[in-house]
């Protein structure tokens, strides 16, 4: 019988290519499950051979506690993000999740994108003895509409909407502000 192996790349199909890509060079070894999340994606996972297994887009560390409450039903006002962090609600949840649909496998390694490398602590909980390694799938010519390669341009003057949102997030959170001071209030408390 094989061994497994366990590839989380990034939810982006430039970043899950070349993920499917290095997951063929191993494929005579190991049986693959990769984590993603969309069926988009599961079917790229497919056609490459391999088992794909959902999982929800929320990823600990990164601020994305808004967008799990608002999709669990529950209040989202910036008291209720502020205790959802201090709670690691999403972390919690991430485990419990993950554990569910990867704890029975007995992986040889999990293959995480640097994307999703704060999805490495609740990883650890799940598998402490097993090896986590990162892996960076994207060269930086690798070319996705919208998006500037490195040597294009500067993601500081990029012209993208998910940028000006991201920017508009990083002045929303800012250091100089009263809702910056407590973002940082909470994250000295989790880290």
């Amino acid at each position: 019988m094989k061994k497994s192996l366990l590839f989380y790349p990034a939810n982006i199909q430039s970043h899950v290519i070349p993920a499917m890509n290095l997951a063929s060079h191993l494929q005579n070894e190991y049986e693959i499950y990769v984590l993603v999340m969309d069926e988009k994606l599961s079917d790229i996972v497919r056609s490459h051979g391999f088992y794909p297994i959902l999982v929800s887009p929320f990823k600990v560390g990164i601020g994305h506690e808004a967008g799990y409450l608002n999709e669990k039903g529950l209040k989202y006002t910036l008291w209720h993000i502020l205790l959802a962090m201090r709670k690691n609600v999403l972390f919690d949840d991430k485990v419990h999740e993950l554990n569910a649909v990867v704890g029975h496998i007995r992986t040889a390694a999990v293959i995480v994108d640097i994307f999703n490398s704060t999805e490495l602590f609740p990883l650890h909980v799940i598998f402490p003895q097993t090896p986590l390694v990162c892996f960076n799938p994207m060269l930086s010519t690798y070319k996705v509409d919208g998006f500037p390669t490195v040597s294009e341009k500067s993601w500081v003057t990029a012209n993208t909407m998910d940028y000006k949102i991201h920017q508009k997030g990083q002045i929303f959170q800012g250091w100089t502000t009263w809702i910056g001071s407590s973002f940082r209030w909470v994250y000295s408390g989790i880290l």
